[in-house]
């Protein structure tokens, strides 16, 4: 499991069709361990971020450094090599498969990695769902989950490799009220136990609230940031 890493941003330029910018940020550093919320309005440059600190965005100049990695000098097979093994992503539409159960979309990863590791994956995989509480991981597919459980999965997914961060695109925003604040409570519960960095773009006020950090954008531009006593 991957000790979670300063991430530091600078003079970040992104840019989309026709070479129109859609996000420009002068310095961002965030904390190994911190939890960050990223709200604005739609279309203010939030998930772009996110696509960024990922290495999935056009960056037409500055910096993205996770620890000593150069996040941004690297070739497209470095970074995807970067995102298997050092960031989790959870999104909005689970992004599961619907034939497989809990545990095996929890695992996906062995798909990448040598065989020798992938037992210790699916024991990590099936003592995070557990403390998900998801059970009979083998018995169900995921076509019978309701949308809480299945972020849940997601959510396993993204942390059983043990990377050093995560980041979560919109991850309450197909659930509704109850079910987002307990799946909240859970992921933030989780990511803090095991000292992970969470990243998260949200619309949800309640996510927010139990982040360390809030982040304002708009307009393609970081236009202020919050700090919360949790």
């Amino acid at each position: 499991m991957q000790q979670s890493v300063e991430l530091s941003v600078e003079d970040l330029l992104v840019r989309g069709e026709r070479d129109r910018a859609l996000l420009s940020l002068d310095r961002l550093v965030i904390r190994p361990g911190e939890t960050v919320g990223v709200r604005g309005p739609s279309g203010a440059g939030k998930s772009t971020l996110l696509y960024a600190l990922a290495g999935l965005a056009n960056i037409a100049q500055g910096h993205v450094r996770w620890g000593e990695q150069e996040l941004s000098a690297m070739g497209e097979e470095a970074r995807a090599r970067f995102r298997r093994h050092s960031i989790g992503m959870v999104f909005q539409d689970f992004l599961l498969f619907e034939e497989l159960d809990a545990l095996s979309n929890a695992t996906i990863a062995t798909g990448y990695m040598h065989v020798s590791l992938h037992e210790g994956l699916r024991r990590r995989a099936n003592a995070i769902l557990q403390r998900l509480n998801i059970a009979e991981t083998r018995r169900r597919t995921i076509a019978s989950f309701s949308g809480g459980e299945r972020q849940r999965v997601a959510i396993a997914r993204a942390l059983a490799h043990g990377p050093a961060v995560i980041l979560a695109d919109e991850p309450t925003a197909s659930l509704d009220r109850k079910v987002a604040d307990l799946l909240i409570d859970d992921l933030v519960r989780l990511v803090r136990q095991e000292k992970r960095t969470l990243i998260a773009v949200s619309h949800d006020a309640h996510l927010h609230e139990r982040m360390d950090r809030i982040i304002d954008i708009e307009d393609g531009r970081m236009v202020g940031e919050t700090y919360n006593d949790v």
